[in-house]
């Protein structure tokens, strides 16, 4: 790229400064030439980076992320990491299975001589670069790495799995420095990534034979002795990524969106997966559902990859391109390219800290996945197509039945815990669910159309940028006008728990319980039939609505959106009796009482017939009974057992309940006829428990 381009982009980035008061961003140009040799699992290549320093601040060192370093030893924090998942087969594998930077070497463009990277630690993942002169506000260094790279076999995203090679992470990148300093952390399974805007131009190489897919657009293609070549850019994105194998046939359409911009799509697939056939199809349809709902796609091409099914991740997004593994059922694909392309919005267009805030892009992706399933599938929710009807007991999303019962349990973690204290269901739940949840709260709140249209001037506002959570938070605020600070509270991890504990005529008393001061909407219905709906923000103190007609009845979180664990509080009247076969999740709407029949024998009682019931499944409620009779055929008699309990629960990293429990029980213990002897015992069991709080990571 010439000297007069660079400037131009410094007045551009200079004048995008200033029009943003006092946000600023770096930019980075990459020029990369690489080469696939598959006999070696080698890539050598050139990387060229101009590095943009558009903040306040002069540099006198860069950060670089050398991540695919992750794959070069078993002490890595990866590593570490997928041993705590139970992902064994990186700690099992051979050394040849390994890889990472064989070879690397910077220099500045305009000078002669070798610069020297200064490592972090033994993994060599992050690095340093001093620079002598330093980079002054508003200046530029160019830089050239030359490396050699060796493909590990695939563990997670990068690597090479049967024919197919993942190239993810595979090239020198700077760390990202904003406003509040350098982020640099390792590389992991679980937890993503956080980088630079940046523009493209990268030429990729590989045995003829064949198929390159890539992030961005070609601009040329060639061959040259038995390999081939393409030429590519990207531009306003912070990764590129491709993959190479010769088992893919390609399918290509033009797709026009309802606001008349075409993308280039393609389908990388096997010819022989009958499950990936429909991938078009559903490409096709996410993407025009989307771009309806959230306004331009931020790129003119759009790639999906079958993946080899393999290593820990399922699916993974990428700027323009998305590779997808391990599907088994044609709605299973469907699902991961719903959520894989949303994240074009969220991810790459919206270059939020991944690493520091999951449930920023996953949230908010999941929501538009969520959206597009329940448009296109008649309400269906993804998550609830997998279990038997019974089971449900309303159409609240499984997961945040099980986000529910982990606060309720008190091992759920905060959103502010770094990813490496995660356990893997609570990072699981904290990114996808109570992203989602806190997003699907404010639509319960405000409305389709007004929370479609704040995303949208969202996503118009902070495009090709980096906002943190917060900056979401400040500008539903600021369009909608309503109160958003107990979000902070549930992503601290405090527990909602807001009651509709008293109703008089057309007075109604609500009180907050939990710690979490989160608004709610409130549906009342009038003994006229009539009803209104508004939203309430409960505090710590009562909150008392007068209403000019006597109420019938009021629901508190009518959508369920907001969390809240006791749900059976949050309407008046009180739920009656419901009865249900076997188990399930707890329906809001009733006091749910499950019965089981049971079957079992003793050498007293004989083959006995019996039914369990008990009022708690899922989420285990504080309260719990079960009260289970048997009828004993050769005693004669009613035998059996019960039990109640009641959990104290603390906020404490010590303690995390205390149980009362009291049982009882009573069984024969002699029959005998002939002797007229029958005997039987009855066990009293008064018991008190103290959980100890653990780390689930």
């Amino acid at each position: 790229m010439t000297k007069s381009i660079y400037i131009l982009i410094l007045l551009l980035c200079s004048s995008f400064t200033s029009a943003q008061s006092d946000y600023w961003q770096q930019h980075v140009e990459y020029k990369i030439n690489a080469q696939l040799d598959t006999s070696t699992h080698i890539i050598k290549a050139e990387c060229g980076i101009q590095y943009f320093n558009n903040s306040p601040d002069s540099l006198d060192r860069i950060y670089f992320h050398l991540w695919a370093n992750a794959f070069s030893n078993k002490t890595s924090s990866f590593a570490d990491q997928a041993l705590k998942m139970g992902m064994t087969d990186y700690y099992f594998a051979d050394d040849s299975e390994l890889g990472g930077y064989q070879e690397i070497t910077v220099a500045l463009s305009s000078e002669e001589g070798e610069l020297q990277l200064i490592y972090l630690d033994d993994q060599k993942e992050i690095a340093y670069l001093p620079i002598k002169e330093g980079v002054p506000p508003g200046e530029e260094i160019c830089l050239m790495f030359y490396y050699e790279l060796k493909i590990p076999n695939y563990f997670a995203r990068l690597g090479k799995s049967n024919n197919l090679y993942n190239m993810v992470a595979w090239y020198p990148k700077p760390a990202v420095y904003d406003r509040n300093g350098w982020h640099t952390f390792p590389y992991l399974s679980m937890g993503e990534f956080y980088s630079e805007f940046a523009n493209y131009e990268v030429t990729l190489s590989a045995p003829k034979g064949n198929t390159i897919a890539h992030s961005g657009y070609e601009t040329k293609r060639y061959t040259n002795n038995d390999y081939q070549y393409k030429e590519t850019r990207l531009e306003n994105a912070h990764d590129y990524a491709w993959f190479v194998s010769p088992d893919f046939i390609i399918e290509e359409e033009k797709v026009t969106l309802n606001n008349n911009q075409i993308v280039d799509v393609k389908i990388y697939r096997k010819p022989d997966d009958t499950i990936w056939s429909e991938a078009m199809l559903y490409t096709k349809q996410v993407l025009i559902y989307m771009a309806d709902y959230m306004g331009d796609y931020p790129y003119s091409t759009l790639s999906i990859v079958q993946g080899e099914d393999s290593g820990l991740v399922g699916a993974m997004e990428y700027p323009s391109i998305k590779i997808i593994k391990n599907v088994r059922a044609s709605d299973a694909l469907e699902y991961y390219i719903a959520h894989e392309v949303g994240h074009a919005w969220f991810y790459a267009a919206i270059g939020s800290n991944e690493r520091d805030e999951s449930y920023f892009d996953e949230g908010l992706t999941s929501f538009l996945e969520q959206k597009y399933t329940a448009d296109y599938h008649e309400g269906d929710n993804y998550q609830n197509s997998k279990l038997p009807s019974f089971l449900l007991g309303s159409d609240k999303p499984v997961l945040r039945h099980f986000t529910e019962g982990q606060i309720c349990r008190h091992l759920h973690q905060p959103l502010t815990t770094p990813v490496a204290e995660l356990s893997t269901i609570n990072y699981g739940l904290n990114a996808y669910q109570i992203g989602s949840t806190l997003i699907a709260h404010t639509e319960s709140l405000l409305g389709f159309n007004k929370v479609r249209e704040i995303l949208r001037s969202f996503y118009t506002e902070w495009k090709f940028k980096h906002p943190i959570y917060k900056d979401l938070l400040s500008h539903v605020e600021k369009e909608s006008k309503i109160n958003l600070s107990g979000y902070n509270d549930i992503l601290a991890g405090h527990a909602v728990d807001a009651s509709i504990s008293k109703v008089a005529g057309g007075k109604i008393t609500i009180t907050n319980k939990g710690k979490s001061e989160i608004m709610m909407p409130l549906l009342i219905t009038y003994e006229d039939g009539t009803t209104e709906r508004e939203n309430v923000n409960p505090s710590q103190q009562d909150l008392i609505l007068e209403k000019y007609k006597n109420i019938k009845s009021a629901i508190l979180d009518p959508d369920q959106t907001s969390l809240d664990i006791n749900p059976e509080n949050n309407r008046y009247p009180r739920p009656g009796i419901g009865v249900r076969i076997f188990t399930g999740f707890d329906s809001p709407s009733k006091k749910d009482i499950y019965l089981s029949p049971l079957i079992g024998y003793n050498s007293y009682d004989g083959i006995m017939l019996g039914l369990s019931m008990y009022n708690s499944t899922f989420p285990a409620k504080n309260l719990k009974w079960n009260i289970t009779p048997f009828y004993g055929f050769d005693s004669g008699q009613l035998v059996g057992q019960s039990w109640i309990s009641y959990d104290t629960k603390f906020k404490s990293d010590k303690i995390r309940k205390i149980q009362y429990r009291l049982g009882i029980k009573s069984f024969s213990i002699a029959n005998n006829e002939d002797a007229n002897i029958q005997l039987r015992y009855i066990r009293i069991d008064p018991c008190v428990t103290l959980h100890h709080y653990h780390n689930p990571a």
